[in-house]
């Protein structure tokens, strides 16, 4: 129909996709859409009535019978009436997308990302899409099998600044139903506007994509402010959420619990659980998670089968900043700083430790009773890339001594903090050892080679890969391979930064969680090399 689009393709497994699909304008009329694809001499259709969701259509194709790991060719049309869609026999020579299906034959290489900063920067800034253009080579390249969307994958702030500086919207309440239909169409307007963008079209609609929500989502803090259990503040919750499950969440795989997005599935011998941080998250009522999502956690892990590695997807990183330094580091600071609304986010604030303490205490458990698997945690939201070690000295825990590993990737879009905000970051993070929760679950951020400290302060992106050196198989003592790409002072090319995580095979580590403060370690890994 010639209108513009945006193609999302969503949790696969080696023999299924679901593919989301967005057309914008039309108005409130009937769009039929089909799908055509084709590997070899096979091929198959599927098609959907699309939903009117103001300003656009939008629906959800869910291909099965496909060809084991296949690079598949396929194509998408739409039309006015069922009969009026292009001939099923006939493949359209336009709008053709390559879609690779995980491997079979090999654990999967995964990219993390967050933070799609798109409002707040400079719009000649020719490093703004680098990293887009960066992953989709990679992607193109054979080189990464599946994106993981960590949080912020549209920054909605704007929404909010613009209707709450409305006085007609005073007195917005989620019962106010008109109101909150126009708020999801701005929220619809966003991701369209973010997802169009040819760098970015091009990787959500070449591979499998997963995703978590964060505050951008919604709004910048959204649950650790004072006021956001208030009528106003909750309708924007509405709205955002009911546009989250539209776009991010309907193309996934199905929510664990009812009152959260969790999610959790696994491809192989890898597992991926995708907590949500954001929907019962209110500082006053000091949840994160909320007890229905600690619980269903606590039964996927204890039903998951054997698995190589598992990763945690938390928006939020579990190990970061010292929280309670940098509230007293900003008492001194003049003004307001940018990073002052993020430190109730994190794991570690005050409302959030008892959580923090739960969360911690189920992972560490869950490694406990299976020491074959690495349990990495994956996370975004700070706007620097790191690495982080978590350790724990429970008492029942003498056989195999708890270690876990996180990974942060921020922002692929999102530029860096500068200037005092990025003086406070590095001033709050460091190799030292902090308190995660309670005393028996400690962690720290490890120094970087190539980095001259703990943190990447450019944007980023990160690809994970647990196979061994032939790329054919798992590697034998679970290492995992972590290259960051980050954005060059100069030009667009990326930098590569390459750490090993040592697997649970590579060689014991001393029980209990060290009480000194030890030098972060050398630039390959946690255990030296």
């Amino acid at each position: 129909m010639g209108d513009a689009e945006i193609v999302v393709v969503g949790h696969c497994t080696v023999a299924s996709a679901k593919i989301f699909y967005c057309i914008q304008g039309g108005g409130d009329r009937q769009i039929h859409a089909r799908v055509q694809w084709r590997f070899g001499q096979r091929g198959g259709v599927k098609d959907v009535q699309l939903e009117w969701k103001n300003p656009c259509h939008l629906g959800v194709f869910e291909l099965k019978d496909l060809p084991p790991g296949a690079q598949l060719e396929y194509a998408i049309t739409t039309a006015e009436g069922p009969g009026m869609l292009s001939p099923a026999g006939s493949f359209p020579s336009q709008g053709i997308r390559r879609l690779r299906l995980p491997p079979t034959d090999r654990p999967p290489r995964v990219a993390l990302v967050s933070c799609n900063g798109a409002f707040n920067y400079a719009p000649e800034d020719p490093r703004r899409n680098a990293l887009w253009r960066a992953l989709g080579q990679e992607i193109r390249q054979g080189k990464v099998d599946l994106v993981i969307h960590c949080g912020d994958q549209i920054y909605a702030d704007p929404i909010w600044e613009w209707h709450d500086s409305d006085p007609r919207n005073r007195g917005l309440s989620p019962q106010s139903n008109t109101r909150i239909e126009n708020l999801k169409s701005e929220y619809r307007r966003w991701y369209f506007m973010t997802w169009i963008d040819p760098d970015v079209a091009e990787v959500l609609s070449s591979v499998p994509n997963i995703m978590t929500w964060d505050d951008h989502d919604i709004y910048d803090g959204y649950g650790s402010h004072d006021d956001d259990d208030q009528p106003t503040e909750r309708a924007f919750f509405e709205a955002a959420r009911a546009v989250f499950l539209e776009f991010q969440a309907s193309h996934g795989t199905k929510p664990l619990e009812a009152s959260s997005s969790l999610t959790g599935f696994v491809h192989g011998e890898l597992g991926i659980l995708l907590l949500d941080t954001r929907t019962n998250r209110m500082w006053n009522a000091s949840t994160v998670l909320g007890e229905a999502q600690l619980t269903a956690l606590a039964h996927w892990l204890a039903n998951a089968p054997p698995l190589k590695h598992l990763y945690v997807v938390s928006s939020i990183p579990i190990v970061h900043a010292r929280v309670a330094g940098s509230v007293k580091l900003l008492d001194l600071v003049p003004g307001e700083v940018p990073i002052e609304d993020d430190l109730r986010d994190a794991w570690t604030a005050p409302n959030n430790t008892h959580e923090c303490h739960r969360l911690m205490k189920r992972l560490f458990v869950y490694q406990d009773r299976h020491p074959e698997t690495q349990v990495t945690v994956l996370s975004g939201d700070v706007h620097v890339g790191a690495v982080g070690e978590l350790r724990a000295s429970l008492p029942s825990m003498s056989s195999h001594p708890g270690r876990i590993y996180q990974v942060t990737a921020s922002g692929i879009g999102s530029p860096p903090p500068t200037g005092i905000a990025l003086w406070l970051v590095k001033l709050a993070t460091s190799g030292n050892w902090i308190e995660l929760g309670s005393p028996d679950f400690q962690g720290r951020l490890i120094r970087m080679s190539g980095v001259g400290g703990v943190v990447i302060d450019r944007r980023n992106f990160a690809v994970l890969d647990p196979a061994d050196s032939a790329g054919n198989g798992w590697e034998r003592n679970g290492n995992l391979l972590v290259t960051f790409y980050s954005e060059g002072t100069i030009g667009q090319i990326p930098i590569r930064l390459t750490q090993v995580l040592n697997g649970p095979g590579r060689r014991p580590i001393p029980h209990g969680v060290p009480t000194a403060n030890p030098r972060p370690d050398g630039p390959t890994s946690p255990e030296g090399g």
